[in-house]
């Protein structure tokens, strides 16, 4: 849609956030994840489908001497809930790096807060036809020029860089 708002200040915050969760998780063991054996930790991957109507960045992935490809998310809220949304992000990258590594991406990690407190996610197949799904019903949308109604909150809206070009919240 070419609508390029400023970034509000959060989104700094969260994007130094993200660095120091990257510079710490160098220095953490596996042991913290219950995995084995050596790995290489990489962050900040950018990711992009040739196969479906997704792309993103991996907050950072684990390269496993055996080859397994283990994605981790960062999450900046210490509280340690993951929602619906977190674990389809995350099933997003792992269908990436699928692609991108052509091998099968099996499980992931979302770490919450400074002291990155993790939760294991696996990737179903179930779970993977849903980030499908919801990638193209967002294509759709853009299509017909219709948004679809938005689970987000008045106070979400609120903060929301986009606020000023939705006319169909307020």
């Amino acid at each position: 849609m070419e609508i390029k708002p400023p970034s509000p200040l959060w989104v700094q915050d969260g994007v130094d956030f993200h660095e120091k969760a990257a510079m710490l998780q160098k220095r953490r063991k596996l042991s913290k994840f219950n995995l084995s054996g050596k790995g290489v930790f990489k962050s900040n991957i950018y990711l992009k489908s040739s196969v479906y109507p997704i792309h993103g960045i991996a907050d950072g992935i684990f390269i496993m001497e055996d080859g397994e490809i283990i994605p981790l998310e960062f999450k900046a809220q210490d509280n340690f809930v993951a929602s619906r949304g977190h674990i389809l992000q995350l099933t997003g990258y792992a269908i990436l790096l699928e692609e991108k590594f052509q091998r099968e991406v099996k499980q992931g990690f979302i770490l919450y807060g400074k002291k990155g407190k993790s939760l294991r996610v696996e990737f179903t197949e179930e779970r993977k036809k849903k980030v499908i799904e919801i990638a193209q019903k967002i294509i759709s949308s853009f299509e017909t020029g219709l948004l679809p109604d938005s689970p987000a909150t008045s106070a979400q809206c609120g903060q929301c860089e986009f606020l000023n070009f939705c006319g169909d919240r307020f």
